[in-house]
């Protein structure tokens, strides 16, 4: 809703007004309003799918005000109060929209509707008793301690005491798990990329290669930023790898006539 300002009819040197000192759009407040639609749009494509004509009736112009708003806050106001509403949804229809939104860990999509996806689990956790909360996310853990490939006792210790707290411990288990297993991921390709050298055979190489390429274009939140921060050395050893590539092509082994 606008916001109505001055309603006298003296201009502002008569009623001795400051003259305006509105500042203008930032200019990256485009950008912004259309990551916040996209990120909106992303939220209601979730499965189950929600229809702008599901939402409560003053979210139902959400794109319209959020192009219509002009500083970073508001706007994201308006996205927290439109993504994922869940009012209205029995338990059974929150768990699997929770499973299907959780598929998308470790991806920036799922970082980018965090909010979004607090308010899912917070109604979820009144309409389920505390235990059966406690073991869905318990279950939830699990899932991603096999997605990055690490056994729990790798983990920092975290103990859930407090029903209040589950949330915050899965989030910092589930950060523990993804930085841990990047960096046991990169591990093993180093390992392997070296007995691939050593070896000399060109399929372990390639093998080899491949799993150093997939990691450096990888989506996965925790393996970009650990790529961020080991881009040398990661691609110095891809460098390593493909010189001995180009040697045993371009210089095969001599024959007898």
């Amino acid at each position: 809703m606008e916001k109505i300002v001055g309603g006298g009819e003296e201009n502002d040197t008569q009623n001795n007004n400051p003259p305006s000192t509105e500042t203008p759009n930032p200019p990256n407040i485009s950008a912004f309003r259309q990551e916040a639609i996209n990120t909106v749009e992303a939220a209601l494509n979730l499965e189950p799918k929600i229809a702008n004509s599901d939402l409560d009736e003053g979210c139902r112009q959400w794109k319209e005000q959020i192009n219509a708003a002009n500083d970073e806050k508001d706007i994201d106001n308006i996205k927290d109060r439109v993504n994922l509403q869940t009012e209205g949804k029995d338990a059974e229809a929150l768990k699997k929209q929770l499973e299907e939104v959780e598929k998308a860990k470790g991806q920036q999509s799922y970082e980018d509707n965090q909010s979004a996806i607090d308010n899912l689990k917070n109604e979820l956790a009144k309409k389920v008793s505390s235990e059966e909360y406690r073991q869905i996310i318990v279950e939830t853990i699990e899932k991603t301690l096999t997605k990055y490939n690490i056994d729990a006792n790798e983990l920092d210790s975290e103990k859930i005491t407090d029903q209040n707290q589950v949330n915050e411990i899965e989030k910092k288990v589930v950060k523990n798990a993804g930085e841990k297993g990047s960096q046991k991921k990169l591990a093993l390709i180093f390992s392997e990329s070296q007995q691939a050298l050593k070896s000399g055979k060109a399929v372990e190489i390639k093998k080899a290669k491949n799993k150093l390429n997939n990691f450096m274009v990888s989506t996965d939140i925790y393996e970009k930023y650990l790529f961020s921060q080991r881009e040398a050395e990661i691609k110095a050893l891809l460098k390593e790898l493909e010189n001995y590539s180009s040697q045993k092509t371009t210089n095969p082994p001599s024959k007898f006539p």
